[in-house]
């Protein structure tokens, strides 16, 4: 007889009998496949929720950077109101830790939130203390977790410069800033004004570093760089600059003592 010129289902079976997957052992992948959709489905649950979370902090902390220096002094005036969205903004991180321990973002944000609390009061305030320490701890675990974060990197070298910590640790911090994120603007702008800050401190690399800074932004950031030198009375470190950037030698001349 004949065989037929396409394959027979019977032949197919036999083909494939080799690879077919036992009954027990393709249970048992049935279970693995289950176990990892639940592990998944569980990780996007808490995920879900310790975002939701958060929001309240990434609420306040909009609203007050919009208003406040990054290097301010002068305590910022607090309300009643401001002070229970705040609490209820720690209270919201503190329940997101809960359900994801090791994100860097919410310590980042925790951070933020005692930043920002600490320019509301005196200065050398028990207040103000307590939240500088806290805003260290969080940023410090935040960059354990992300340690090539250089924005965050330079949040807690201002944090250290504010609460009168050691000059040389600021630096430490502020070199890791800048190692990791040179050409960002968010770490670019305080690190000029930490440099400015300490500039009679600075060493010989951390001199040329500030200079090589300042030569990248002065075109787009003259503004921002000569009130801050004039801060600081050191307009007379930015005379180079003015001679490849011609346009700033007239605000140079409005903010110059000499006038």
């Amino acid at each position: 007889m004949r065989r037929p010129c396409c394959p027979t289902m019977e032949d197919l079976r036999g083909w494939c009998r080799p690879w077919m997957t036992p009954p027990g052992l393709r249970g048992a992948w049935i279970g693995v496949g289950l176990s990892l959709a639940l592990g998944m489905a569980v990780w996007a649950g808490r995920w879900g929720m310790a975002a939701l979370h958060s929001y309240p902090a990434r609420w306040v902390l909009e609203g007050w950077e919009q208003v406040e220096q990054p290097l301010s002094t002068a305590p910022v005036a607090s309300t009643p109101a401001t002070e229970e969205r705040w609490r209820a903004a720690v209270a919201g991180l503190a329940r997101a830790q809960s359900l994801e321990p090791d994100n860097a973002d919410t310590f980042s944000l925790l951070g933020r939130l005692h930043h920002h609390h600490a320019l509301r009061h005196s200065p050398w305030s028990p207040q103000a203390k307590g939240d500088w320490r806290q805003a260290i701890l969080a940023y410090q675990r935040a960059l354990q977790l992300r340690p090539t974060w250089g924005a965050l990197w330079i949040l807690l070298a201002q944090a250290r410069l504010q609460s009168g910590e050691a000059p040389a640790q600021v630096m430490a911090d502020w070199g890791r800033a800048l190692r990791f994120a040179p050409r960002s603007r968010d770490v670019q702008l305080p690190a000029i004004r930490i440099g400015f800050a300490l500039w009679s401190l600075l060493d010989g690399p951390q001199r040329a570093l500030m200079d090589n800074l300042l030569e990248q932004t002065f075109a787009q950031e003259g503004e921002i760089i000569l009130q801050q030198a004039a801060k600081y009375q050191l307009l007379k470190q930015l005379q180079p600059l003015l001679a490849k950037y011609p346009q700033w030698h007239k605000r140079y001349q409005q903010l110059s003592p000499s006038r």
